[in-house]
């Protein structure tokens, strides 16, 4: 079986266009999404990256390539309450944090109305 990854970026920006500097990003599997069939599982530890001086940042996530059920991951931001959820396209290298919160919900889900990179 074979193990996939996506490279997820930022930038994140706080609601008045300003940047999201120097702090933590959280991303947690909530939902591995495997089937029977699938072999192997990712580390469920979560995956923290800070942000640099102009909200920039870059991790590492595994995608669920092996089962066509779907993995949702949850990212939470330092300081702030939001805790949007978002599912990684399989086959996707690399996506903008963005991109993944306002078009990839979990099943069941409204993608959130937010302005491109504003999160907190």
């Amino acid at each position: 079986m074979a193990t996939n990854t996506c490279t997820v970026t930022g930038p994140v920006l706080l609601p008045d266009g300003s940047a999201y500097a120097n702090k933590y990003i959280t991303f947690q599997l909530v939902s591995v999404g495997a089937g029977n069939d699938v072999g192997t599982f990712p580390r469920q530890q979560p995956v923290s990256v800070q942000t640099d001086a102009s909200g920039e940042f870059s991790a590492t996530l595994w995608v669920n390539g092996d089962s066509e059920v779907s993995s949702a991951y949850e990212v939470t931001f330092e300081g702030s309450s939001s805790r949007p959820q978002f599912v990684i396209p399989i086959g996707t290298v690399t996506i903008d944090l963005g991109d993944l919160i306002a078009n990839y919900s979990p099943t069941g889900t409204e993608p959130q109305d937010t302005p491109a990179g504003a999160f907190y």
